[in-house]
């Protein structure tokens, strides 16, 4: 998702990429191994068609946003992560 400076396209922000990262992430492990076993392009299709629920995250997903390539740069911190709280969309339940 990064231009060629390793900057963020024009018009784009911190919680775009990760953004990006997430759906990257929800296909790579949730529906592209259940795709592995259908043998119908159609079946396929409507599996990858299913929509990144706004609570999933990958296991390893807060390690990314604090050490990632734009934790080290305080413009492009996601609001996620200032003041040590977390403010996205996602939303943990205890």
């Amino acid at each position: 998702m990064f231009d060629s400076n390793n900057l963020l396209p024009s018009g784009k922000d911190s919680d775009d990429y990760f953004s990006h990262v997430l759906l990257g992430m929800f296909k790579k492990l949730t529906l592209e191994p259940k795709c592995n076993d259908l043998a119908s392009s159609e079946d396929r299709d409507k599996v990858m068609s299913v929509k990144l629920k706004p609570d999933w995250i990958f296991p390893e997903y807060m390690v990314f946003v604090a050490f990632g390539p734009l934790a080290l740069d305080e413009d492009s911190k996601s609001n996620r992560m200032k003041h040590g709280k977390f403010h996205g969309p996602l939303l943990f339940v205890a």
